[in-house]
């Protein structure tokens, strides 16, 4: 009863730094939390290796290190953990905290895609968009895993697949698809997407120049934290 309890009272520790990482709270967990996350780990909880993995690679409530972060990302994934599998083949793929091994940060990505992971569809579409893939940029597999992680709702994928219909990559250039993609992915909190949508009313890409749209977007993202879009309000402002 005791583990259970303690249990219980570690994972709304964990419950309340996920929201600091969000931005929804504004304290970063106490040595306590990781103290509490941390004895569940080592006790092997695959779910409480995961967490300790994610303060390690955001550096909350302990110094920021990489090599801890994959470290206990392989354990959990050790035990099946498909969000730790996306972890691990990210940081595989970036080169942090171990070796760039995008052949195996591919393998990872697709166990956890095939569990339903949408960040790993993203990170499999980013890869062959980036040319990261043997044979240089594929545009159709990018668009392919990014319209799989969309559906899941991953703002970031939905953006992603916007803007190859705005650059005609892999497809014939159409910014009226674009910018429905844009609003779609805006509507998922995307602020990059609001960027876009900004850009484009401002430009008049797909219709006429609207300074009061542009400078509408531009806010939006403004308000997530865009310092780009914040300076392109001042301009439009003035």
């Amino acid at each position: 009863m005791l583990n259970r309890k303690l249990k219980l009272a570690a994972l709304i520790c964990l419950a309340c730094f996920i929201c600091c990482v969000t931005g929804y709270a504004d304290e970063a967990p106490t040595p306590q939390d990781v103290q509490a996350i941390a004895d569940m780990a080592q006790n092997g909880d695959a779910e409480a290796q995961r967490h300790l993995g994610m303060l390690f690679f955001y550096g909350e409530g302990i110094a920021q290190d990489y090599t801890q972060a994959a470290g206990w990302f392989a354990k959990a994934t050790q035990q099946g953990d498909s969000k730790s599998t996306y972890s691990l083949g990210y940081m595989m793929a970036k080169g942090l905290g171990v070796p760039k091994d995008v052949g195996a940060a591919i393998t990872l990505l697709n166990m956890a895609a095939k569990a339903g992971v949408a960040d790993a569809l993203y990170e499999l579409g980013t890869l062959a968009e980036e040319g990261e893939v043997e044979g240089g940029p594929d545009y159709e597999a990018a668009a392919s895993f990014y319209l799989q992680a969309s559906e899941k709702g991953n703002a970031d994928a939905t953006c992603a697949l916007a803007s190859l219909l705005y650059n005609g990559q892999g497809f014939d250039q159409d910014y009226d698809a674009a910018r429905e993609g844009f609003e779609e992915a805006a509507k998922q909190g995307s602020s990059d997407a609001m960027y876009a949508l900004g850009s484009m009313a401002e430009n008049g890409e797909g219709g006429t120049v609207d300074i009061d749209r542009a400078v509408r977007y531009y806010s939006m993202a403004a308000e997530l934290g865009d310092e780009d879009a914040a300076e392109k309000v001042r301009i439009l402002t003035q």
